[in-house]
């Protein structure tokens, strides 16, 4: 377990034997490069960013690789920055995040989230299929793009009367919606 008193620098972090365990002390959580051979859990008191080198980008290297689950916590912000700018993920097993403002996730692979936001603005892209628990009981916001499928399970409503969500459930050609929530307003920009 490191504990991490640098406000919004950039940690790396190779775990090869196991899992990498980090809480930041104050302020923002930047994320360069976290790979783990197991769990990775990464919390901070503000916003949890993306702070990858330009080399680390073009490399295609993600700010985090995990071989087991993923546990995320940013309790005065939000996980990534926005839809520009999210925090880039490929996780063997389920992520588990709570944030106080929004959830910005891109992902390699499948993206199996449980999510406590305090905004329930979201900006989810997949390659492969997207699953959200929406544990709180406000609207959910924002858009979901995936590879073949999405599934959400909201507490709240999904999306608004007057500005439907946008779910992209197929983008590899092929994919399954399944929507339930309070009131449920989707629009699916591609395809039928």
């Amino acid at each position: 377990r490191i504990t991490y008193n640098e406000e919004s620098t950039t940690l790396n972090v190779s775990a090869d034997g196991g899992g990498a365990f980090v809480a930041e002390q104050s302020g923002d959580l930047g994320v360069g490069v976290i790979t783990a051979n197991g769990d990775v859990d990464l919390s901070a008191p503000g916003a949890i960013v993306d702070h990858r080198t330009d080399s680390q980008r073009t490399g295609g290297e993600r700010n985090v690789t995990a071989a087991g689950d993923l546990r995320l916590t940013a309790l005065g912000g939000s996980l990534g920055t926005s839809a520009v700018s999210p925090l880039t993920i490929q996780v063997s097993g389920d992520i588990t995040a709570v944030c106080a403002g929004g959830a910005y996730l891109d992902a390699l692979g499948n993206l199996n989230l449980d999510l406590t936001s305090g905004t329930n603005n979201i900006a989810l892209t997949a390659t492969q299929a997207v699953r959200l628990l929406s544990r709180t009981g406000y609207t959910l916001t924002g858009f979901i793009n995936a590879g073949y499928g999405v599934s959400i399970d909201a507490a709240g409503d999904i999306g608004q009367k007057n500005a439907p969500m946008p779910v992209n459930a197929n983008i590899s050609g092929a994919g399954t919606l399944s929507l339930t929530g309070g009131n449920v307003y989707v629009n699916e920009p591609e395809g039928d």
